[in-house]
């Protein structure tokens, strides 16, 4: 006798969920989530000058980065939300 559903389900672990909360994703066909780079990220970008107002008034550097990105879900129904009684 040989399992059919050997394979199905791979089981990933996130510690930020609450105790006993748990998800089901469906991702055989078409995935649950979408992620989209529309600019991806350009490089680190700093405010280090002393003279800049921003460094001189706060006395604080600034680092970051630009990116535009957005995230959403396709179908709501291949995702399911779980919790241990």
């Amino acid at each position: 006798m040989s399992n059919h559903a050997l394979g199905l389900v791979q089981p990933i672990y996130n510690p930020d969920l609450t105790t006993g909360e748990w998800f089901l994703h469906d991702t055989r066909i078409m995935k649950p989530f979408i992620y989209m780079v529309e600019t991806p990220p350009s490089g680190l970008i700093t405010r280090d000058d002393p003279r800049d107002p921003h460094v001189w008034n706060n006395k604080e550097y600034l680092h970051g980065a630009e990116a535009t990105v957005a995230a959403s879900c396709t179908l709501p129904h291949l995702s399911q939300r779980n919790t241990v009684a």
